[in-house]
C-alpha cells in the first residue's frame, strides 16, 4: 500500500478514496445541517430537526454508522448548535435526548468502543463508519516500519493491514434486502 492512499509520497494521486470518502461525509453533515437551518421559524426547523434525528434512528437500526455519524455531525455543527430559542422549547427535551442517544453510540470516546461493539456484533448488513477504518490504517502504517533490517519486509505488518482488509470485506458480503425503485435510482444518479 505505501503511503499512495493517504496522499502523501510518489502515489499521491492515489489518494482519491480517501478525498472522496471525505467530501461525501461532509456533503450529506452540510445538506442535514441546512435541512435544519433552513425554515425561517422554529416550528419548522423543529420538524426539520425530528426529521434528521429519525433519519439518524433509522439508519442505526439499519446499520448504516456512516449516516448516523453524519447526523450526528450536522447536529454538533455551531450554527445548529446555536439555535438556543428552538433548543430551549419543551417540545425539544425528548428530540434532544433522541440525538444524545445516536451522538452516545458513534461517540469517538474510547476509540469510538461503543461503535466498534456494534460493528463487531453485527450480523447482517451493515455501512460501517469509514473513519474507524481509516484510522486504523493510519495508525498500522504510522506504527510500523515497512522494512524490518535492510530489505526485508515487515510481513506483520501486511498481516494486520490484510486483517483489516479482510475485515472490511466480510462485512461488505451481507446486502440489504430492498427492492430497486427505478425513480430514486434515477435521482440519486444526478447527483453530484
Amino acid at each position: 500500500i505505501g503511503m499512495r492512499w493517504i496522499g502523501t509520497g510518489a502515489g499521491a494521486s492515489d489518494s482519491v478514496v480517501r478525498a472522496w470518502l471525505a467530501d461525501r461525509f461532509n456533503h450529506i453533515s452540510s445538506l442535514i445541517a441546512c435541512l435544519v437551518l433552513a425554515p425561517d421559524n422554529s416550528r419548522e426547523r423543529r420538524r426539520a430537526m425530528e426529521f434528521a434525528i429519525s433519519l439518524g434512528e433509522h439508519s442505526l437500526r439499519l446499520h448504516d454508522y456512516q449516516t448516523a455519524m453524519c447526523v450526528a455531525s450536522a447536529a454538533g455543527t455551531c450554527a445548529v448548535a446555536r439555535l438556543k430559542k428552538t433548543w430551549a422549547k419543551k417540545k425539544m427535551r425528548r428530540l434532544k435526548e433522541r440525538l444524545e442517544q445516536i451522538q452516545h453510540v458513534v461517540s469517538s470516546c474510547m476509540g469510538f468502543k461503543e461503535l466498534r461493539l456494534r460493528q463487531q456484533a453485527c450480523k447482517g448488513p451493515m455501512v460501517e463508519y469509514a473513519g474507524i477504518c481509516l484510522t486504523e490504517f493510519v495508525f498500522i502504517e504510522d506504527g510500523n516500519h515497512s522494512h524490518r533490517t535492510g530489505d526485508e519486509v515487515n510481513y506483520i505488518k501486511l498481516r494486520l493491514l490484510a486483517e483489516v482488509v479482510d475485515r472490511m470485506a466480510a462485512r461488505c458480503q451481507h446486502v440489504y434486502p430492498f427492492d430497486p425503485d427505478d425513480e430514486v435510482e434515477a435521482v440519486l444518479q444526478g447527483v453530484e
